[in-house]
């Protein structure tokens, strides 16, 4: 019986040690599309200025701190370190480290309810202009309208662990899938083609949230193939808007868009797979007590033979 035992402690050993301290990421049926939108992003990075650009069209010469660089930094460093190192450095080097939203993609909580986002001019070039959105305007009383937020609060809540109002508020979120894309407030907001189409990072959220909370929508499949119907057949970013029909003609590729849906592979991973690592007194305490429950059990039941075994002898 003790050989059970140790057999058992080997067997959640190893199950542990899988789950707990992998540091290579799973194998991906995109793998060669994730790539190559990596590779969109290497193409953005401008080497003076140690920051990515938005986009190579329209917004050439426009370099957000959060939704670009922040989320091309914790892409990047997957794919090409260096690069996310220097932009990183750059970004403290602004100090503006704080976006009180997005942060909640990757591991840390925001205060609800949100408050509008304020865009910010940093800094102006003769060829360029850096600029920061900050969510710190004015509380937002309709914010649970906007599927982004919810799944941001969703995932805030979550790593809270405030599981029952992550998995209400992501519901809602889930809501908003008309067949087709996201449908929320910001549709109804302006008659622009950009908020009356469907917008891709809305969807990629949507399904990395899906992925943090374990719980995939009925629809996360057709979500997906999508998602990655908006890769550009030249420069491999992902489009930011389409239409009813999933064409994006007449929308652009940008680094944020194109973050988000290598995010949605890399990102949750590697946060679920640091935070299991990061909690190796658990993975202790289950083999002790396991060992010690086999090894009671293994105790009470050869005591119980051999009082059967002295009964059956009188």
């Amino acid at each position: 019986m003790i050989l059970r035992a140790l057999s058992g402690l080997i067997c959640i050993s190893l199950v542990l040690t899988v789950s707990g301290n992998t540091t290579s990421l799973p194998v991906c049926q995109h793998d060669h599309d994730l790539q190559n939108a990596a590779d969109f992003l290497w193409a953005q990075y401008n080497p003076t200025l140690h920051l990515l650009a938005e986009a190579p069209q329209v917004e050439e010469t426009d370099y957000w701190l959060w939704n670009d660089n922040y989320l091309g930094y914790h892409t990047l460093r997957f794919y090409y370190p260096g690069i996310a190192d220097s932009i990183m450095e750059t970004l403290q080097s602004y100090g503006y480290m704080k976006n009180y939203a997005y942060e909640a993609l990757f591991g840390q909580t925001v205060d609800l309810p949100f408050q509008s986002s304020i865009n910010y001019t940093i800094e102006e070039g003769a060829d360029y202009t850096i600029k920061l959105d900050i969510y710190n305007g004015s509380t937002m009383k309709d914010w649970k309208n906007y599927s982004n937020l919810l799944c941001l609060a969703a995932l805030s809540q979550y790593w809270r662990g405030d599981i029952t109002s992550a998995v209400s508020n992501f519901s809602k979120a889930v809501t908003m899938w008309d067949g087709a894309g996201i449908l929320d407030e910001a549709n109804n907001e302006s008659t622009d083609r950009e908020y009356n189409r469907y917008a891709v990072y809305k969807l990629a959220l949507l399904l990395y949230t899906a992925k943090i909370l374990d719980q995939p929508p009925s629809f996360h499949r057709d979500a997906e193939d999508i998602v990655w119907q908006m890769q550009n057949k030249t420069n491999y970013g992902i489009h930011t808007d389409y239409n009813s029909d999933l064409d994006p003609s007449g929308s652009n590729v940008n680094v944020e868009t194109t973050a988000l849906v290598i995010g949605l592979y890399k990102w949750s991973y590697a946060l679920l797979n640091e935070l299991t690592s990061k909690s190796p007194w658990v993975s202790c305490i289950l083999i002790v007590t396991f060992v010690f429950i086999l090894i009671i059990s293994s105790y009470r039941q050869q005591l119980k033979m051999r009082f059967c075994y002295s009964a059956g002898k009188k």
